[in-house]
């Protein structure tokens, strides 16, 4: 009975544990004109020994969202671009990951990992401080919001699977299987982008999560899933220490930009803040 809750452990804490190795967030000044890309005047905004990931910029463009290493826990912050100060958002003895706003930006969703391997999506009302769970019945990893009533998640299993929710009436359907975890809502579209992991050469897809409906994007020119899009409609994914930039108009991957002369690699995780001013971009630990 050890060795079977060992291993039960394993599985439950392995998705989030096995990829946290010691990362910083830069925020850099994100100009693009005309799809051509470059950035500038860099700020740490983690700062921190272990794991910082998953950013999220608020509407305002000034904050921004992320999970932090504190005390061997990962918890949830909220940095203010302008002053430069970090706010602690929980102090819970769980570990918190991948905030994201709410739709009628009221609350921050986010998955709460109890010490007993429990994994569940949370909010947090930010008017009240009160906690409470969303969804009890899905071991969600990732997820965006569609709509208020409407959540589609990357849900851990075997094999991971696309899921829509909708929360009014409690239900779930599976869209598609074997998926990457960044999920994203489409600018000015009604659809969530996706990767999907099914063949050999992964790929973009779009989901309508109002009908079920997937269509293909674009192929990926490598294995990476961490993707965002610019409020312009253009889709940035990394690679090691460079940017790339597909166009739409024109179906072509370049490279955009690279964190060479910033002496800077790694990048895994990125997000366009909504003015499109700023990019926040995960690197291996300095």
């Amino acid at each position: 009975m050890k060795n079977a809750f060992t291993i039960l452990l394993f599985f439950l804490f392995g998705f989030y544990t096995q990829a946290q190795t010691s990362t910083e967030i830069f925020v850099f000044d994100f100009i693009n004109v005309d799809g051509k890309i470059s950035i500038a005047n860099p700020i740490n905004i983690s700062d921190n020994e272990g794991y910082d990931s998953q950013p999220f910029f608020l509407p305002n463009s000034d904050e921004i969202l992320f999970s932090s290493n504190r005390n061997g826990q990962t918890d949830l912050i909220k940095y203010n671009l302008k002053t430069n100060q970090k706010e602690w958002l929980l102090n819970t003895s769980a570990s918190e990951y991948s905030p994201i706003l709410t739709p009628k930006n009221e609350a921050v969703s986010y998955i709460k990992l109890e010490e007993n391997g429990t994994q569940l999506l949370w909010s947090l009302d930010l008017k009240t401080q009160k906690e409470s769970i969303l969804v009890p019945d899905l071991k969600i990893g990732y997820h965006v919001w569609f709509d208020t009533n409407t959540l589609i998640s990357f849900v851990l299993g075997e094999p991971n699977t696309l899921q829509v929710s909708n929360l009014n009436s409690k239900t779930h359907k599976i869209v598609s299987e074997n998926i990457g975890r960044s999920l994203h809502k489409i600018p000015n579209q009604n659809l969530v982008s996706f990767v999907s992991k099914k063949e050999k050469i992964w790929t973009i897809n779009s989901l309508n999560p109002q009908n079920g409906a997937i269509q293909f994007i674009a192929e990926i020119p490598f294995q990476v899933e961490d993707l965002t899009w610019t409020p312009t409609g253009e889709i940035l994914i990394s690679n090691q220490d460079a940017l790339f930039l597909f166009d739409l108009k024109t179906n072509n991957w370049e490279e955009a930009t690279s964190l060479k002369s910033f002496q800077l690699k790694g990048i895994t995780r990125l997000a366009v803040c909504p003015n499109g001013q700023k990019i926040a971009l995960v690197v291996q630990g300095k």
